[in-house]
């Protein structure tokens, strides 16, 4: 006897955010919560409120796809890509990691192209627009390290970085630049990371 796997389709799509609102307003509503700081019913809505906002974008993915493009799909090369599968990936995104459902169309001997990854603007690399821009705005002024905690505490992504190894978010632009280090250090020049 085999196991079989179904796909359970969601009537409305923004419903778990729905509820999840439901939820927080109920716990706001509690005699527990009725004895909690301000600081701490921020630190409270804070959080659930980033799930919320995540709910709402994985909603609005779900809505958007995986659709089916209505004319052909053709690559910059002029190339007609015929064959389509759905595909998935991975967005972390400033409120907190969503899935990505799309379909994809290739051809032999050519890259496979997702038109809502375009529809979306969608980088090619995990953490989203969103997220890259806050780290560069946070990379200008503070370390590593600074720079993870600020990400971290003010989004919902949820960066798993060290040193020693690369996130790769940073740089936005195509052209190397100058990290200003400590005053015993050298500037450090890098290239982007797709370089």
């Amino acid at each position: 006897m085999g196991i079989e796997a179904h796909c359970i389709a969601i009537e409305n799509p923004y419903e778990p955010a729905r509820i999840a609102f439901e939820e927080l307003v109920t716990e706001l509503s509690s005699l527990d919560s009725q004895r909690l700081t301000n600081s701490e019913l921020e630190t409270l809505i804070n959080h659930d409120g980033f799930e919320i906002m995540r709910l709402l974008l994985q909603g609005h993915l779900e809505e958007r796809g995986p659709n089916e493009a209505l004319s052909p799909v053709v690559n910059s090369a002029g190339t007609v890509l015929p064959h389509k599968r759905e595909r998935g990936r991975w967005l972390e995104s400033i409120f907190g990691r969503v899935w990505v459902n799309r379909i994809g169309y290739e051809a032999k001997g050519e890259s496979v192209l997702c038109p809502l990854d375009g529809n979306l603007n969608l980088p090619k690399e995990f953490y989203s627009l969103g997220v890259r821009k806050r780290v560069a705005s946070e990379a200008v002024k503070n370390s590593f390290d600074e720079v993870v905690a600020a990400v971290s505490t003010t989004t919902g992504a949820l960066p798993n970085v060290s040193q020693s190894n690369s996130w790769p978010v940073l740089p936005l632009t195509s052209k190397p630049f100058i990290i200003k280090t400590q005053k015993s250090e050298t500037p450090k020049k890098m290239l982007p990371f797709w370089s």
